[in-house]
């Protein structure tokens, strides 16, 4: 699969994925992840694209781009 992104259809792994981003105090506190960011990523998480910390760390820096337009 050179280049292609496997999105899973697990909502499990899913779910580990957001639980594992979203009790990682350090990680949040290293970002400075505001509390409505978190929102806003939970709802994105039940979009289910998230399989990993590093693609919610993505979808964090396109909502704080997106904030500065």
């Amino acid at each position: 699969m050179d280049g292609e992104v496997e999105i899973s259809n697990n909502p499990s792994r899913r779910k580990k994925a957001w639980d594992r981003f979203a009790s990682n105090e350090s990680l949040l506190r290293t970002y400075n992840v505001r509390e409505e960011e978190l929102a806003a990523l939970g709802q994105a998480a039940l979009l289910g694209t998230a399989q990993s910390e590093k693609d919610f760390l993505f979808m964090l820096n396109v909502i704080r781009r997106g904030r500065r337009r």
